[in-house]
């Protein structure tokens, strides 16, 4: 908690928590991305998870059955064994009803992180999105990117992706019989527009880097890692670089953990900057992050210049020190 800035006693208030619980049989992950860890329902399976993110990928690319529940709802849930059939549990309102037709860039992890922050800010109230048009088909990296920034500016449960989640084969499954409400077109335009409203203009001198939200899994600490190999990261700079408990075990044994740690990086587990206390972020002036969801959040939250980059933009800024880029 130390290199946190976070306090002995929040620390131990939440150790208390995590022994509470376990105590009661809940199995301990730290993780807000619990399918690279073994947590996949399968098709038609019937879930509840907190993790809006996580909502969306296990309705979305696993075709399971489930809602948004809160905190109260999943702990009722896992207690009873039961949880209210209603939603995302009912099979007649999954279908999508309005299409966003992509004619944006969608090679990476960030392209696809702006798409989903972008279709978010468009979809209308209770809507259900189907994702079509011109793009890269995305691996799970990039969808777990794409729903986190979708659930960080819509409530959106569920997602279709033509030609890749559970139940969008094609558009006439995704509508399921339904005549779509409403097409909208997420041009360059849209897509720079996002961009404009997460990063900060200009250039300034960095404090910190936040990477790995949602957490990263074990190949992109890979390749952070050997990004990082035989590199210095400037003294005045922290390097947070957030996954669960298991993947950072096997990062480790893996010997990843020992490069990022050589390079004067860090890896931490089971959190994030959004749900830890927010002055651990109370020094800091500006910081980069490879997250819109971070950025989205910090820009509101704190008194600091947030820059949004690849992953390989925020690395840089951190040999630097500084983050050279304009966003005029």
């Amino acid at each position: 908690y130390e290199p946190l800035n976070i306090s002995k006693e929040v620390f131990d208030k939440n150790r208390k928590y995590l022994d509470t619980v376990k105590n009661v049989g809940v199995s301990i992950a730290g993780s807000c991305t619990p399918y690279f860890n073994g947590w996949i329902p399968l098709k038609g399976e019937h879930f509840t998870t907190t993790e809006s993110s996580n909502v969306l990928m296990a309705n979305s690319l696993f075709g399971a059955y489930g809602n948004a529940d809160g905190l109260e709802a999943s702990a009722w849930s896992a207690i009873c064994g039961r949880t209210p059939k209603w939603g995302c549990h009912i099979k007649e309102n999954r279908y999508g009803t309005h299409i966003f037709d992509i004619q944006c860039k969608s090679e990476t992890s960030l392209d696809w992180d702006i798409i989903g922050y972008t279709i978010g800010r468009l979809l209308p109230p209770h809507a259900r999105p189907i994702i079509a048009g011109n793009f890269q088909k995305p691996d799970i990296i990039k969808l777990k990117q794409c729903f986190a920034s979708l659930a960080t500016t819509s409530s959106a449960e569920i997602c279709h992706i033509i030609g890749v989640t559970a139940e969008a084969d094609d558009m006439e499954t995704a509508l399921d019989g339904h005549e779509a409400e409403g097409t909208v077109i997420i041009s360059q335009h849209e897509y720079d527009k996002s961009f404009s409203m997460l990063c900060s203009k200009g250039s300034a001198d960095i404090q910190t880097v936040i990477i790995g939200c949602p957490h990263y899994c074990l190949e992109e600490i890979k390749q952070t890692a050997q990004y990082l190999k035989g590199k210095k990261v400037n003294k005045n700079v922290s390097v947070w670089i957030w996954t669960d408990m298991s993947t950072q075990a096997m990062a480790e044994a893996s010997g990843y953990a020992q490069i990022i740690t050589e390079a004067g990086a860090q890896i931490f587990n089971s959190s994030c900057p959004l749900v830890m206390a927010r002055n651990c972020l109370d020094n800091v002036k500006a910081l980069a992050t490879d997250s819109t969801k971070q950025a989205h959040y910090l820009n509101t939250d704190i008194d600091a210049k947030v820059f949004l980059g690849t992953r390989e933009q925020c690395l840089e800024a951190a040999f630097n020190g500084r983050w050279e880029g304009s966003n005029e």
